[in-house]
C-alpha cells in the first residue's frame, strides 16, 4: 500500500511540473528537474528498502548474468541491493541502481559470509548462490534465528553507554537481542571511527575506480571520513602510521576531517596486497592529566573485476650487474594473476675493462727521442684484445710489450672485446731531443 503511495505522489509531482513548466523560466525548470530526480531516487531506495523487510516469499528474482562496474544503472543492479538487504548488507554510498565502491564491497562482504572467493564481482558462483535464496521458484527458507552483530560501545555519558546490533539475516524479529544501553561510571575517554565505524575498514578497489596501473604495480586511493568525540578531556593530537602523515596536529576534543588515502602496492598484487593507514587520537584528561588515546585501521585492498587477461609490458634490461641483469614488467591490465609473465632477471657476461700503461704510468710520460717504452695492458672477463694508434696486432688479454718511440706523440690503443661489450683504454708518449 505504502508503495502505491508513493507512486502517486511521484505522478502528481511530474504533472505539477507539466502544468507549470511553460511559466518558469529555465534556470526553475532545471532546478525542479533535478529535484524530482531526487525524489526518484529517494522513492526507489525507499521501495527497495520495503521490499527487503517484507518475508521472503513476498520477493523473488532470478539473476541470469553476472554483474560488475559495466551494469551500473540497470535494473538487474536494483534487484542486487534488494537482496543484499536482505541480507542485512549495506551498499552506502552508492545509490539504488548503481554499482560502484559500495556495492562492491557488499558483494565482497555477501562472497565473505557464503565462502565464496572475495572478488566484488557477482560471477557464476556469487549468481548461484542469489539464485538459491531468492531465485523464482527457488525453495526459500523463511528466517528464524536472528544472526545479531553489535558495534563497539560508545563513550560513557551521563552515567550511560550505547551501541547498535543488527540482524544480518534480517528476520524482523526481536528474539535474543544483545542490550544496546547499559549503566557505566563516566571517566575520560575518546573514541574515533573511520566511514562511522570502529574498524578495521576493509575497502575493495578495482581498477579505474580507486586502483591505477603504474610502472611498478597498482596505486589504490580512496577518500576516507574520520569523525571522533570524547568526554572530559583537552588538548586533543593526531597522528596516523603512514609518512608523510595525512592526520596530525592539534584537534578539537570532538569533530570530524576528510582525510585521502594512498598508496602503492608493487609487483603482482594478492588478496592479502594491502594499503593500510592507522589514525589516533590522544587527548589529556582533564581529571588526572594522564594522556587516553583510540585508533582505527584502514585498510585498501585491490579487486580484479570480471575476467581478465594480462598484458605484460617490460622495460629495458639494466646493465649487466654480477653477472645478472632485471627488467620490470607491469600488467597494465591490472588482472593480480602471474599468468605469461615474462621473465624479469637473467644471466649475463660481465663486459670488459681495459687499461694499459706506459712504464708502469697512466700516462702521459716524456722520453728522450728514440729510447724504448715498455707497454702493460689487461683486461677482464675474458676479454680478447687488439692493438692500434701507433701500434698494431692482436694481443692476449694481457701483457707487455717494449716499443722504440721516434715521434713525438705517440699514442697506443688497446681494445678489448667479450661477449657482454667493448672496453678501451690508451696512453700517450711525448719525446724530448734530436
Amino acid at each position: 500500500m505504502k508503495i502505491k503511495i508513493f507512486l502517486v505522489i511521484l505522478l502528481i509531482s511530474v504533472f505539477c511540473f507539466a502544468g507549470n513548466a511553460s511559466a518558469m523560466t529555465k534556470q526553475e525548470r532545471q532546478a525542479l528537474i533535478f529535484q524530482i530526480q531526487q525524489q526518484i531516487i529517494q522513492l526507489e531506495t525507499q521501495i527497495a528498502q520495503m521490499l527487503a523487510q517484507q518475508p521472503n516469499l513476498a520477493w523473488c528474482h532470478t539473476f541470469k548474468s553476472d554483474l560488475g562496474y559495466l551494469n551500473s544503472g540497470s535494473a538487474e543492479v536494483f534487484n542486487l541491493h534488494i537482496a543484499l538487504q536482505k541480507q542485512g548488507i549495506s551498499y552506502y554510498p552508492d545509490n539504488i541502481n548503481a554499482y560502484s565502491a559500495g556495492t562492491s564491497q557488499a558483494v565482497v562482504q555477501f562472497q565473505l559470509k557464503y565462502g565464496i572467493r572475495q572478488t566484488g564481482y557477482v560471477g557464476s558462483l556469487t549468481r548461484a548462490k542469489l539464485n538459491s535464496l531468492y531465485g523464482c521458484g527457488a525453495p526459500i527458507i523463511a528466517c528464524t534465528i536472528p544472526n545479531w552483530q553489535c558495534s563497539g560501545w560508545g563513550l560513557c555519558l551521563s552515567g550511560q553507554q550505547s551501541r547498535t546490533c543488527t540482524d544480518s539475516n534480517n528476520c524482523g524479529v526481536n528474539t535474543k537481542k544483545p542490550v544496546e544501553l547499559q549503566s557505566c561510571t563516566q571517566k575520560p575517554g575518546v573514541r574515533i571511527q573511520a566511514n562511522n565505524s570502529d574498524g578495521p575498514v576493509n575497502i575493495f578497489l578495482t581498477l579505474s575506480n580507486g586502483a591505477d596501473i603504474n610502472d611498478t604495480g597498482i596505486t589504490l586511493s580512496e577518500g576516507i571520513s574520520l569523525q571522533w568525540n570524547s568526554v572530559d578531556v583537552s588538548s586533543c593530537r593526531a597522528s596516523d602510521s603512514i609518512t608523510p602523515t595525512i592526520f596530525s596536529g592539534y584537534q578539537p576534543s570532538y569533530g570530524s576531517q576528510a582525510v585521502f588515502l594512498s598508496g602503492n602496492i608493487k609487483g603482482v598484487p594478492s588478496s592479502s596486497s594491502k594499503v593500510s593507514d592507522t589514525f589516533k587520537i590522544t587527548c589529556i584528561s582533564t581529571a588526572t592529566g594522564n594522556s587516553v588515546s583510540d585508533s582505527v585501521t584502514v585498510n585498501l585492498f585491490y579487486n580484479v573485476s570480471g575476467t581478465c587477461s594480462p598484458n605484460w609490458q617490460c622495460s629495458s634490461w639494466t646493465n649487466c650487474s654480477s653477472s645478472k641483469q632485471t627488467r620490470i614488467c607491469t600488467d597494465y591490465n591490472g588482472c593480480a594473476s602471474l599468468v605469461g609473465k615474462p621473465i624479469e632477471s637473467q644471466s649475463c657476461v660481465m663486459p670488459p675493462i681495459a687499461n694499459i700503461k706506459a712504464n708502469n704510468s697512466e700516462g702521459p710520460i716524456t722520453v728522450h727521442n728514440g729510447s724504448s717504452v715498455t707497454l702493460s695492458w689487461t683486461s677482464s672477463n675474458g676479454a680478447s684484445c687488439e692493438a692500434s694508434g701507433n701500434w698494431s696486432g692482436q694481443k692476449g688479454g694481457s701483457g707487455s710489450q717494449s716499443i722504440a718511440v721516434t715521434a713525438s706523440p705517440e699514442t697506443f690503443i688497446i681494445t678489448c672485446r667479450n661477449a657482454g661489450g667493448v672496453a678501451e683504454d690508451s696512453v700517450t708518449v711525448y719525446t724530448t731531443g734530436g
